[in-house]
């Protein structure tokens, strides 16, 4: 009983980086959201949506060092969920970007054909 008492201020101060967490979390999606309406984005909510998600993660990667969980466990964690979000926008931009790329490389290395010049006696 005595270990749950010394546990509990570890158990209190996460809970307060939580709710300060998610406080900070709504700010900063609200702003990125009027921000970004104010720039006439068509992915304004993406983008709130976005800030509010990383802003939380951060918040309870923090948490759980507070609580005492190995740092080794949540920084692989964290890796590996942004190495698949990494990983995930790069094939979607790749695949979104697929003509694009092929049209620059064909300008890039097609022959180039060279206007020929006119003959001044070609009306003759």
């Amino acid at each position: 009983m005595g270990r749950f008492f010394l546990y509990l201020p570890h158990l209190l101060a996460s809970l307060l980086v939580l709710i300060g967490g998610a406080l900070v979390s709504w700010f900063l999606g609200r702003s990125v959201l009027i921000a970004a309406v104010n720039a006439q984005m068509p992915s304004a909510r993406l983008l709130s949506g976005l800030t509010r998600f990383f802003v939380m993660a951060l918040t309870v990667v923090a948490a759980l060092d507070e609580l005492g969980i190995s740092r080794t466990t949540i920084v692989v964690t964290f890796a590996i969920l942004l190495g698949g979000v990494v990983t995930a926008a790069a094939i979607a931009i790749g695949l979104g970007a697929r003509d694009l790329a092929r049209d620059l490389l064909q300008s890039q290395f097609r022959p180039k054909v060279r206007p020929e010049a006119e003959d001044p006696l070609r009306h003759l």
